[in-house]
């Protein structure tokens, strides 16, 4: 399933002063993404400016999940129950953190 199916069935709730940020498959979301030029028109230094930002933190996150995938359990299909994903992304979560902090 596409991250943006998923974004929008959990209907993800976060807090007014966390800013979601995400990549242009979320278009359409209430996610801050990056500006695109058109065939049209290039980008302005301030719009280049706040894709480079937010660049700059998206590329943390995309970083820690492709170290989380080192874990198989994340990375292949689930054969568990479905019960119990949350917590078996959050315990592999908490390996990264252990080999990675």
């Amino acid at each position: 399933m596409h991250d943006k199916k998923l974004y929008e069935q959990e209907r993800v709730q976060k807090p007014p002063s966390v800013l979601g940020i995400g990549d242009t498959g979320y278009l359409g979301t209430s996610l801050k993404i990056p500006h695109k030029k058109t065939k049209k028109k290039e980008l302005t230094k301030r719009q280049k400016k706040f894709n480079k930002i937010l660049s700059a933190n998206r590329v943390c996150v995309e970083h820690a999940i492709g170290k989380m995938k080192i874990w198989r359990i994340v990375k292949d299909r689930i054969r568990n129950s479905k019960r119990n994903h949350s917590l078996t992304v959050k315990n592999t979560a908490g390996l990264h953190n252990l080999m990675f902090a």
